[in-house]
C-alpha cells in the first residue's frame, strides 16, 4: 500500500483506496471484499496506478467514500459534485475508454508471434497481471449489472 495523503492509503496495483485506521472506512461492497481476497503478494509498486488513483478525477469520488464511512457530514455535497460530472470526467467514463483502446484492435494471431519472443518469467508477470485485471473487469461488469 502506498500513502497517498491524510492517512488514506492505495493499492499500488489496482489503486483502490483505504483508510486502515478507521474500521468505519472499510467497505463491505462485493468489489471490496473480493480486491481482499485477491492475493496482496502481487501488489507492486505502479507509478501508473498511484498516479490515477491520487489524480484530480478521482477525488471527488474518494471524497464521497470518506464522507459516506464516517459521519455523512457533507455527503450530499459531495454526492452532487459526482452526480454533476460530465460524462467524460467519470471514473467508469475513464474505464471504458482505456478498455476501448486496449482492446480496439485486438488480435490473437499477434499475441501468439509475441509469444515466441518472450521469456518466460515476463510471460509468468504478464499471466499474473491479466488474471488480476479479469477479476477486476468481472467486478466491473458484475456491477454494471446489478446497478
Amino acid at each position: 500500500m502506498t500513502d497517498v495523503s491524510d492517512g488514506r492509503f492505495a493499492c499500488r496495483k489496482c489503486g483502490h483506496l483505504t483508510i486502515p485506521s478507521d474500521k468505519t472506512f472499510r467497505c463491505v461492497c462485493q468489489k471490496c471484499f473480493e480486491l481482499r481476497l485477491l492475493d496482496t503478494r502481487r501488489c507492486g509498486y505502479d507509478p501508473l496506478s498511484h498516479e490515477l488513483a491520487t489524480s484530480e478525477g478521482t477525488k471527488p469520488y474518494l471524497d464521497c467514500l470518506i464522507k459516506a464511512y464516517s459521519n455523512n457530514a457533507g455527503l450530499e455535497a459531495a454526492l452532487q459534485v459526482v452526480r454533476d460530472l460530465p460524462l467524460e470526467e467519470r471514473y467508469t467514463w475513464r474505464v471504458f475508454c482505456a478498455l476501448k483502446w486496449a482492446f480496439a484492435d485486438f488480435e490473437d494471431e499477434y499475441v501468439a508471434l509475441d509469444l515466441l519472443r518472450i521469456p518466460e518469467p515476463t510471460r509468468s508477470e504478464i499471466t499474473k497481471e491479466l488474471e488480476l485485471r479479469f477479476q477486476q473487469l468481472r467486478i466491473l461488469l458484475q456491477t454494471l449489472h446489478t446497478e
